[in-house]
Order: C-alpha cells, then sequence, then structure tokens
C-alpha cells in the first residue's frame, strides 16, 4: 500500500517538474489606445498558464478549457510550434495605466516577464513661419513637442543635412506627459529648408514640421522679387515680339496683294501725264506758230546768202501741218540759225517775207 502511494506521487512529482517555459514574452512599446501581444512558449504537457499585468491577474488559460476571460480587452489565442506550444496574450486599447510588468507563468512552476510601454505622441509645430532673414545674420529657430510620453528625440535638418540643436528643454505636466521646447541656431547665407523631427520607439514614423527660409540682402531684395522682375520682363519682351511680328505680317501680305493694281494706277498716271503734256504742247501750238519763212534780203530785194529762192519757195509750199508737227525747239533753233545765218551775209538791208 506504501509502494503503490509513493509510486503515484512520484508520478505526480515527474509530471508536474516536466512542465516547463521554453520562451517568455519581450518588451513591447505601444502607442495609447493601440495593441500589444504578448508570446509565451510551453513544452505539450502543460495543464494552468495565468497572465499577469503589475502584478494582477488578467487572464487564465486551461490546457482542455481554453481561456477564461474576466476583463474584456484582454484575450488569448495558441500556435502550435513542433513538440512546444506558443500561447498569446492580446491587450487591445492599452492605456496609460497599462503600462508596467507583464508575466506568464504555470501552475505549479516556471515564470517569465515582459515590460509594457505605453507611449504618447503628442503634436509638433515650429513656432516660426515664413522666415525672412538678412544675408549671413544669427536665427533662433523654434519647435515645440506638446504633450508626448516619454520625451520625445527631436532633430533637425537643413536642405537634408542633418544639424545640432542649439537647446532643448522638457517640463512634466500634470498629466505626466512631457512639453518640449527645441531650438535651432541658423546664419543662412542662402534659401533654405528646415526640418524639425521627433520620434518616439511606438512611432512608426517620425513627426515632421518644415519651414522654409527667405534670405534676403541688406538692401531687402529677395530672390521672389528678383524671380517676378526677370519673369514680367521676360513676359513683356515676348509679347513685344509677337506684336512686332503680327504687323510685319499684316504689313507684308497687304504689300503682296498691291503690285497689280500698283502698276496699273502707275500706266494710267502716266497715260493722263502724257495726255496732259500732248493738250498743253497743242495749245502752245495753237497759241503761235514759228515763221520758218523768215529771212533777209537786200535793198534791191534780191536775197543774200547762200540760200535759194527754191529753197525759201519749199518752205512756203510745205504744210501747215507739217510745221505743226515740228517740236517747239527744233523749230526755234532752225529759225534762229536760219536767221543767223542770212543776218550775217547781208547785215544791212532785210526783207520780211512770211509765207501763210
Amino acid at each position: 500500500m506504501m509502494y503503490c502511494v509513493a509510486s503515484i506521487l512520484l508520478l505526480f512529482t515527474a509530471g508536474i517538474a516536466s512542465e516547463k517555459i521554453l520562451q517568455g514574452p519581450k518588451n513591447a512599446a505601444v502607442l495609447e489606445n493601440g495593441t500589444a501581444s504578448f508570446n509565451c512558449t510551453l513544452t505539450r504537457n502543460w495543464q494552468v498558464l495565468i497572465w499577469m499585468l503589475r502584478s494582477s491577474l488578467v487572464l487564465t488559460v486551461i490546457e482542455n478549457f481554453g481561456p477564461i476571460e474576466t476583463l474584456g480587452h484582454f484575450t488569448s489565442r495558441n500556435y502550435t510550434n513542433g513538440d512546444s506550444l506558443i500561447l498569446e496574450l492580446i491587450i487591445s486599447e492599452v492605456s496609460l495605466n497599462n503600462s508596467g510588468v507583464v508575466a506568464c507563468k504555470l501552475q505549479g512552476g516556471g515564470t517569465a516577464e515582459a515590460n509594457l510601454f505605453v507611449q504618447v505622441n503628442g503634436t509638433l509645430a515650429i513656432t516660426n513661419h515664413n522666415l525672412v532673414v538678412v544675408k549671413n545674420t544669427s536665427q533662433l529657430i523654434t519647435c515645440q513637442a506638446i504633450g508626448w510620453l516619454p520625451i520625445p528625440e527631436i532633430k533637425w535638418k537643413t536642405n537634408g543635412t542633418l544639424m545640432k540643436s542649439y537647446s532643448n528643454n522638457s517640463i512634466l505636466r500634470s498629466d505626466h506627459l512631457y512639453d518640449t521646447i527645441n531650438t535651432l541656431k541658423v546664419h543662412p547665407l542662402f534659401d533654405m529648408e528646415i526640418e524639425c523631427i521627433a520620434s518616439i520607439s511606438a512611432l512608426p514614423e517620425p513627426l515632421i514640421d518644415r519651414v522654409h527660409v527667405t534670405v534676403i540682402a541688406e538692401n531687402g531684395e529677395t530672390r521672389f522679387d528678383r524671380a517676378v522682375l526677370i519673369a514680367v520682363t521676360v513676359t513683356i519682351s515676348v509679347l513685344t515680339v509677337i506684336i512686332l511680328l503680327i504687323i510685319g505680317l499684316v504689313l507684308f501680305c497687304k504689300r503682296k496683294k498691291e503690285p497689280g493694281s500698283s502698276y496699273q494706277d502707275k500706266k494710267s498716271s502716266a497715260t493722263q501725264e502724257q495726255t496732259q503734256n500732248g493738250s498743253a504742247s497743242m495749245d502752245w501750238n495753237k497759241g503761235g506758230q514759228v515763221n520758218l519763212a523768215y529771212s533777209t534780203e537786200n535793198s534791191s530785194g534780191t536775197y543774200s546768202g547762200d540760200l535759194s529762192r527754191n529753197q525759201n519757195m519749199s518752205f512756203s509750199n510745205s504744210k501747215v501741218s507739217d510745221v505743226r508737227n515740228i517740236s517747239t525747239d527744233d523749230s526755234m533753233d532752225f529759225a534762229n540759225s536760219h536767221y543767223s545765218a542770212q543776218h550775217s551775209l547781208s547785215p544791212k538791208k532785210i526783207r520780211h517775207l512770211t509765207v501763210v
């Protein structure tokens, strides 16, 4: 009888001793209102596992029964991995009060612990916006991180290059959150973009705020002003060139259409001019005729010079129309030369003869 009782106690002790935690949970940082999870890996022959948070029982898991949930935001699920079993504790909508030690404990042996850090990401803002700085002068840029837990790590970048902070001050509030003020000192020589970057471990991506710094010369002229001036000048120049091209094209097309009509106008003008000149010459001829038969003679009535009477009579027998066809200048030259020849031969005796 004693042998049987001893054997039963030995088997029970050996069974309990064989329960073992192979791997405990790991530390976790979770944002407030997020979800946290912890795993505890056991051997196959376990019986009861309990989860504790900040030394308080939050969940019990029985091998043949499953989890016994007492609080709504604490749940459990399990996975098998070869000869081991993984039990997972899930905490949903975590709050700052959930921060603390999380432990998994086997009934009758073994405990493993981890820490839960509930973090809060607040707001981030650069107080200096649309900065205009005189070239090569000092300027302090202030970045405020309000309502964070823990104190955030703040970095500065100027045009993508990391910069060292000038100062950093943090204050713990009554709600156990931190307000941080960080400043950067710059001596800009040209325009730049400044970034303030805040991060905590639970934040997947850091928060970033940016500000653009415009550098001006001592006379107050900015690059923006110069750019606007250049843009306006170029626009006006282009418009002027376009207008001149349009005017030139219109004039060219207009002149191209004029040659035929211009030629006709010139021809008509020339014809009218010739008509006017002919009318004027006829009017002049109608006003008088050149006496081509004028000649000198001696007192005895005989002609002097080389011209014979027959020659003079040929002039008298010529038709008046032939005389009219002679131009005024030629007729005058002829009469003058004829008169000069006769007058030189007989200067004392003159006879006037008019032939009609």
